[in-house]
């Protein structure tokens, strides 16, 4: 009987022993269990904090959208400087076509009569701050052959190279005014507003004349402007300016087989092969 006991307590040992495994078993799987699920609970957080929200990525996509539309293109700043040679031509042929050159001490036009001619030719390239700044306020410089160019700058030449600098409906850029058979060129800080959608000069700073400093172009710098003309130059040669020595590249535009000369120092420029070739003798 004694014998039986003993092995029925020892039966009950084991199993206790072996239950107690198990139950120590079920707690440290359970405690990985609930690690493994605060670990996952983790990263399911980190992952939404971290992912992109679908409305931000709308959000910059419309922002980065409307900060291209407001970007003016080189090609519309070419454009748009050399319109304003046009504007200059038709502001002096108003003004030789009422006379206002013949005798200023007996027809000088008053202030509103030279606003009413003048202001329908410029309203559309500058603000009317510069209008009243430049143009009107300076009304009588007009009236002289030799000064009447020099209110309103005439046509120039976008600098390619030089960056564009914008900030919200404002541009500032460098042009070049070219020289001509009378005048050096000049270096202009252009700036320019938007107006109800349309770019318009509303300032010209200049930095230095051709005469003080050259402008020192490269054959690349001509390409490059011509090229946003939608114009295609090939080069021919570089000779030298007789009366200054400067140095003046030869191209020829591609469409019409036409040449141009470019002066590398103030951007003067004249056209015709047989011209060039009497001129700049190779």
């Amino acid at each position: 009987m004694f014998k039986y006991s003993f092995f029925v307590i020892v039966a009950c040992l084991v199993l206790l022993t072996a239950c107690g495994m198990s139950i120590n078993g079920f707690n440290n799987d359970d405690g990985q269990l609930k690690e493994m699920e605060q670990l996952s609970l983790s990263t399911k957080k980190l992952q939404s904090e971290t992912a992109p929200n679908k409305k931000q990525i709308k959000s910059s996509q419309v922002q980065a959208s409307a900060v291209n539309e407001s970007t003016v293109s080189q090609q519309q700043l070419v454009k748009l400087l050399e319109q304003i040679g046009t504007v200059e031509r038709d502001v002096i042929d108003t003004i030789e076509a009422n006379g206002w050159y013949e005798s200023i001490e007996e027809i000088e036009p008053s202030v509103e009569q030279f606003e009413k001619a003048i202001y329908p030719i410029v309203k559309d390239y500058f603000t009317e701050e510069f209008i009243a700044r430049e143009i009107m306020d300076k009304m009588e410089a007009f009236f002289c052959f030799c000064d009447a160019p020099s209110p309103l700058v005439g046509k120039m030449h976008l600098d390619i190279h030089e960056e564009i600098r914008q900030s919200d409906d404002q541009i500032t850029i460098v042009a070049y005014q070219p020289a001509n058979q009378i005048n050096s060129g000049s270096k202009f800080n252009v700036m320019l507003k938007e107006v109800d959608g349309t770019w318009k000069i509303a300032s010209l700073e200049q930095l230095f004349g051709s005469h003080e400093e050259s402008f020192e172009l490269t054959v690349n710098d001509v390409i490059a402007f011509y090229n946003q003309k939608e114009m295609q130059l090939n080069y021919l040669d570089t000779r030298k300016e007789p009366a200054s020595g400067t140095n003046v590249h030869l191209f020829e535009i591609e469409n019409s087989g036409e040449w141009i000369a470019v002066n590398a120092s103030n951007w003067y420029t004249i056209e015709g092969k047989q011209y060039i070739e009497q001129v700049y003798e190779g």
